[in-house]
């Protein structure tokens, strides 16, 4: 007996959900009085190659890269490592997904989403046309959406990664203990066959959480630097096989702390359950699942970036995973039966086929 994790069921789409509003409403941009102040350190920077204090940070002296333009597929990246701090303009190229930033807080970060309409361009040409790209920030862009950074000025270089010529780990699906049965560190992801779900970590963090495929209409192909902490879980779903290549230095230290259980809960067991029974709480909240995942189906299929309307249809689609979530916290202090678990998996696996058929469509 296990207790249920949301991880099987709360695949890419979920994630995708939740912020397409920033695709319905304008951006956020930063203050122009902090913008102005960011140009004014940049450009000196950028001149002088010196160090330039401001009022909250000070800048080391560096040479700025030759490099303006950085195009940047699923992954994580990791600013001042992966890409340069500074100034600059961030458009959609193609494809469907998310970008946020570790660093979002609604004033500062990227918190949006690129779709590409029926022709194949993505349907935002500029997200922020001029945005400060924050040294020690984590940029997570899911599924198949590709963006550029066109570089207006620096305040860092970035030292890039060096990964293994071979597969470090040839993964099949199932759980993983990083520190058991992976070592610790910086990987590059790639299908080598089949799909399904990989899933890592916290996305703010450097982990993943993606329906990748060989077929790249389906879902990512490979996924850049998935940050692999001791003690996190990797799972990987259905008929999904992949290649992990290790990448050279150390993982970066966590900056999101995972909250401790209360010791001082009482723990739901299995002693008066029988182990073909599925109690209604458990079924009411995996079919709360099912039923939002429908929702959001249907949502998708008529999206309309242009369509005030959607917003309203946005709003409801919160307040159904938001029951959704409730309910699953509570399923999470039950151990589940063999049944319940059986039960589970199956309903995991229909709306994995609900979402690949939705995300086809898209396409």
């Amino acid at each position: 007996m296990r207790k249920p994790s949301k991880h099987f069921l709360w695949i890419v789409c979920i994630l995708l959900c939740v912020l397409v509003l920033n695709s319905c409403s304008p951006s956020i941009k930063l203050p122009s009085d902090s913008s102005s102040e960011n140009n004014k350190t940049s450009d000196s920077v950028e001149e002088t190659g010196k160090n330039t204090k401001t009022e909250n940070t000070t800048t080391e002296a560096f040479v700025p890269p030759e490099q303006k333009t950085y195009v940047l597929s699923a992954g994580c990246y990791l600013v001042g490592v992966d890409i340069p701090a500074g100034r600059a303009k961030v458009s959609g190229v193609s494809g469907t997904g998310n970008i946020i930033s570790s660093d979002y807080d609604g004033l500062k970060g990227i918190n949006s989403m690129v779709m590409t309409d029926s022709s194949g361009k993505a349907n935002m040409a500029s997200l922020f046309e001029s945005y400060n790209v924050g040294k020690g920030a984590i940029w997570y862009i899911s599924q198949t959406a590709v963006i550029q950074l066109d570089y207006t000025s620096f305040t860092s270089s970035c030292t890039g990664r060096q990964y293994d010529q071979s597969p470090s780990y040839e993964l099949v699906s199932g759980n993983y203990v990083v520190g058991i049965d992976i070592e610790p560190g910086v990987y590059r992801v790639e299908a080598a066959e089949g799909m399904g779900n990989f899933i890592a970590g916290n996305c703010l963090d450097g982990g993943a959480n993606e329906m990748m495929s060989t077929d790249s209409k389906l879902g990512s192909s490979s996924f850049a630097n998935v940050f692999l902490h001791k003690d996190d879980e990797l799972v990987i779903t259905m008929n999904l096989h992949l290649n992990l290549y290790k990448a050279s230095g150390d993982v970066p230290q966590k900056t999101i702390i995972a909250e401790t259980e209360d010791q001082t809960k009482p723990v739901n067991t299995l002693e008066a359950v029988a182990d073909d029974v599925i109690r209604p709480e458990i079924k009411e909240a995996i079919d709360s699942y099912e039923a939002f995942i429908d929702e959001y189906c249907a949502f998708m299929a008529k999206y309309d970036v242009s369509d005030l309307s959607m917003l309203s249809q946005y709003a409801k689609l919160v307040a159904s995973e938001a029951e959704m979530s409730r309910k699953f916290d509570a399923l999470e202090e039950n151990d589940l039966t063999t049944a319940e678990e059986n039960y589970y998996t199956e309903v995991s696996m229909r709306c994995t086929q609900k979402m690949l058929e939705a995300m086809s469509q898209i396409h």
